[in-house]
């Protein structure tokens, strides 16, 4: 990877400008064009080092005040069918695979959003019915002590 290369991501880690041509602007700062840039970005998703671009939505902000990363305990042979259908429920923004230990049998973790507590423990309800999973806790969060996106790449680190 090119110093170039750290540049545009950590740009775009960065988050993208509030204007009419994103891309563009961004294109700028990184002394590229535009379709240089929609070029190497295309190309880093084809390579898997980028899934997606997309935005965060603050939940807090939008009504979603109750978190529970819900932690589940099954066969390993069904985490990935089980995981695959949770992952696609609206409120699951996280869904993780985790190895067994010894004190905390749990394999599979997603993290569960709600406009309340009875509404996430609701979803995880409706989850363990569906799935029939019969170990299982939610944890809640009880305050938020960051939220930003990884950052891997700075600018002023090439």
């Amino acid at each position: 990877m090119t110093g170039s290369d750290k540049k545009i991501l950590a740009l775009l880690q960065k988050g993208f400008p509030i204007c009419e041509n994103p891309y563009q602007k961004l294109a700028e700062e990184a002394g590229i064009t535009e379709n240089e840039l929609l070029e190497k970005i295309e190309g880093w998703k084809q390579e898997g080092l980028i899934r997606k671009i997309g935005a965060f939505v603050n939940h807090r902000i939008s009504g979603y005040t109750a978190n529970g990363m819900a932690v589940f305990d099954m066969p390993k042979d069904k985490v990935r069918e089980i995981a695959s259908r949770m992952a696609g429920r609206d409120s699951v923004s996280h869904c993780y695979e985790r190895p067994r230990l010894p004190r905390w049998p749990y394999r599979l973790y997603a993290m569960i959003h709600g406009k309340s507590r009875d509404e996430v423990e609701t979803e995880v309800r409706d989850i363990v019915r569906q799935e029939d999973i019969t170990d299982y806790r939610i944890l809640f969060s009880t305050r938020e002590l960051k939220k930003t996106g990884s950052r891997l790449f700075r600018e002023d680190r090439s």
